[in-house]
Formats: structure tokens, sequence, C-alpha cells
């Protein structure tokens, strides 16, 4: 318990650093690089983008694979701040105990806590997909 607390310290001090620095209206997290929350993330960011025309927008990602899927989905004008693992696992552990979900967008249904969203997968056609559009970007409208 005293190392989960000791680590969600670090991360309100690392959050509070990159907040700082950066200056962004929101931030997302990409905490695992691979699979389909990285690939769907991604793909879907544009469309967040131009739902949310106003926020400047940074990509915080603990490699530089988010950096280089973005490189090839042609997505130039978002910037990316790559961190430690152990600072991604830092800021989702303040995360986790510290509501920060106005400023922070974590892609992930498993981290920093399981939501169960999985769970929803091939149910009457739910997809990552759907997910990531719904449940973490919260996006309006029809998917595209």
């Amino acid at each position: 318990m005293y190392r989960e607390l000791m680590q969600a310290m670090a991360g309100k001090i690392c959050a509070a650093v990159i907040c700082r620095r950066c200056k962004a209206d929101k931030y997302i997290l990409f905490p695992d690089a691979r699979g389909a929350y990285l690939k769907w993330g991604i793909r879907l960011l544009p469309q967040y983008v131009s739902q949310n025309p106003s926020e400047r927008i940074i990509i915080v990602s603990a490699g530089d694979l988010v950096r280089r899927e973005m490189a090839k989905a042609g997505i130039g004008n978002i910037r990316c701040k790559k961190v430690s693992r152990y600072m991604m696992d830092c800021l989702l552990s303040f995360y986790a105990i510290q509501d920060m979900s106005k400023q922070w967008i974590v892609v992930s249904a498993r981290r920093p806590y399981d939501t169960g969203a999985e769970r929803l997968l091939g149910v009457k056609g739910v997809t990552f997909r759907d997910i990531i559009y719904y449940d973490i970007y919260k996006l309006d409208g029809e998917l595209t």
C-alpha cells in the first residue's frame, strides 16, 4: 500500500511538471503501446480533434511506437511527450486516486483500473473501436 501511494505522489509531481511545461487543454495517455487500443486510439484521434477544435492536445506515451504510428497515419499537428514506463505507471496511479478525467484521457479500459468495458466486446457487435469512440474519447454522432 505504501509503495502505491508513493508511486501516486510521484505521478502527481510528474503530472504537475507536464502540465506546467506543456500548457495543454487535454492530455491523452497511451499506456499500452501495442494492441487494439493503440490502433483505434490513433485512428480516431483526428475525429476527436475535429470535434474539439479549440483544445490544445498533448499525447503522453511511454515509448516511440505511438509517435511512429501517428506519423504513419499522417497526424503531425499534435505534439507527443515521451515519458519512461515507470513515470507512466506513476501517472496512472495518480489518475486512479485523483479525478483528472476533465483534463486527462487514458486510452485503455484496463489501466489504471479495469472498467469492465472489455466484457462488452462481441455483445451485439461491440468492438474496440466502439469502446474507444464512445467510452474513452466520448465522441458524439455516428462512427466514420
